[in-house]
């Protein structure tokens, strides 16, 4: 009997690329050859000496969260880990803003609430987990017990993050998941270099060198000063060039599943995804959404978006409607249990960054909104900065 298997999304994309490299030795060099390092952009010199490749597919780090994938690289010198953190859209587009910069307060529970997921969260608490692994002696750790790695280390206040999850009180984060104490015991025996890596989607090169020199915020948040010693560390691999690289076979998983996994198909601006989008299931906001708490402005707001976009005014549900410029979802008004939001995509209109207002954010299938509350300042402002974009 001949099937075939389908992959869909983030995860399909993962389990393809490994599927189709892991028995093809020259290409899987030429997918490591495809990252590119840090701000200058370096290609791994070490990618011609592969010898084997381990694959690790979402393993869980516990609170330091589930790698998509973890490749444990064995060369005649030494071995090297990378992490690997999958998104369907570009950098920026996956990333949110968290800002080190801004005093840490040990009283709230830090800047990852709400962004975890976020490409350069996910980044920096790789970069975290191994940090620490480095300077722990596994073999002492009980798998009974819960490892507590960063409990030793005064890494609060350098990376504003404050955990509790199910604990009474805030403490580092730890590993309890004694399945994964043996897998990280194999990948960090001898200490090997680690190394971070967003695989994305990208029509720009360059990118940590503009967003350092543009929009910190959205660096992996590792420390005001560690970006600058530490970023050749972090990678790209747009896999925009994984296909003009490593050509796809007629039955490879990547060619038989690439109309689940392209971005294109899963895109929040296509017509099928207006016209079926469930705001409950799709949107991340700071906290989970509640769908029962009404709000009396959402009404009247909904009503002022349609005057003013006129023809671009899109109306979802009770809970959002949006405003497109062509075929993009540009602004969208969400109803969410503390109020009425705008949201404005990737970043606030500058009249609005101008008055230095109380600003949010939350994201769509990996589309970030800056978003402010529509009592934030005056209608008046509000609609101006609509009119802007329009």
């Amino acid at each position: 009997m001949e099937s075939n298997v389908f992959f869909y999304s983030e995860r399909g994309l993962v389990n393809c690329l490994v599927l189709d490299l892991k028995n093809d030795l020259e290409k899987t060099k030429q997918f490591f050859k495809l990252i590119k390092f840090g701000e200058k952009e370096i290609k791994p010199s070490w990618a011609d000496n592969i010898l084997s490749v381990d694959w690790y597919i979402e393993f869980s780090a516990s609170e330091f969260g589930n790698p998509d994938l973890i490749a444990d690289i064995h060369c005649p010198d030494k071995h090297r880990v990378v992490f690997f953190e999958a998104k369907l859209r570009s950098y920026k587009q996956s990333a949110e803003s968290i800002d080190l910069s801004i005093p840490f307060n040990p009283q709230k529970d830090g800047v990852y609430k709400g962004k975890a997921s976020s490409i350069n969260a996910q980044l920096a608490l790789r970069y975290r987990l191994a940090q620490v692994l480095k300077d722990t002696d596994l073999s002492q750790i009980d798998q009974q017990e819960e490892c507590q790695i960063e409990e030793n280390y005064d890494k609060t206040e350098l990376y504003h993050d404050m955990f509790k999850a199910i604990r009474t009180t805030k403490t580092g984060r730890r590993i309890h998941n004694d399945r994964m104490i043996d897998v990280l015991r194999k990948l960090m025996q001898d200490k090997p270099d680690c190394f971070f890596v967003a695989m994305t989607f990208e029509t720009q090169d360059h990118i940590f060198r503009s967003i350092q020199q543009e929009r910190r915020d959205l660096l992996p948040p590792i420390g005001v000063d560690q970006w600058d010693t530490a970023n050749e560390q972090f990678g790209i691999l747009n896999f925009n060039d994984v296909s003009k690289a490593i050509p796809k076979s007629q039955n490879s998983y990547l060619s038989l599943s690439w109309q689940y996994i392209n971005p294109k198909n899963n895109d929040i601006d296509s017509e099928d995804y207006i016209e079926q989008e469930s705001i409950q299931e799709e949107i991340t906001i700071n906290g989970a959404f509640s769908s029962d708490e009404a709000s009396d402005d959402y009404d009247d707001w909904r009503a002022l978006l349609q005057i003013t976009a006129n023809n671009q005014y899109i109306n979802r549900s009770e809970r959002s409607c949006s405003i497109l410029k062509g075929t993009q979802v540009i602004i969208k008004l969400i109803r969410r249990r503390d109020g009425v939001y705008l949201g404005f995509r990737d970043q606030l209109p500058d009249s609005l960054k101008a008055l230095d207002i109380p600003n949010d954010s939350f994201s769509i299938r990996n589309v970030r909104f800056a978003a402010v509350s529509i009592h934030s300042t005056s209608q008046e402002i509000l609609l101006d900065a609509v009119k802007s974009l329009l």
